[in-house]
């Protein structure tokens, strides 16, 4: 974070409701979308990319 501050931003019901249904997944991991790899670091965004344009998302 630029300022180093926590930046706090409020959901609306149906995002936590939807967060913690992925958490079920995850097991007791970090990271809801870990690697593929390991489980300790996040799922790069490369891979997200990817996975948008395979879907249409993007050309």
């Amino acid at each position: 974070m630029k300022m180093r501050r926590d930046h706090i931003v409020p959901l609306p019901d149906q995002a936590i409701v939807v967060l913690d249904e992925l958490r079920r997944f995850n097991g007791n991991g970090e990271y809801l979308f870990p690697s593929m790899r390991t489980w300790k670091r996040p799922m790069s965004e490369n891979t997200l990319n990817a996975a948008l344009r395979r879907k249409g998302y993007f050309w």
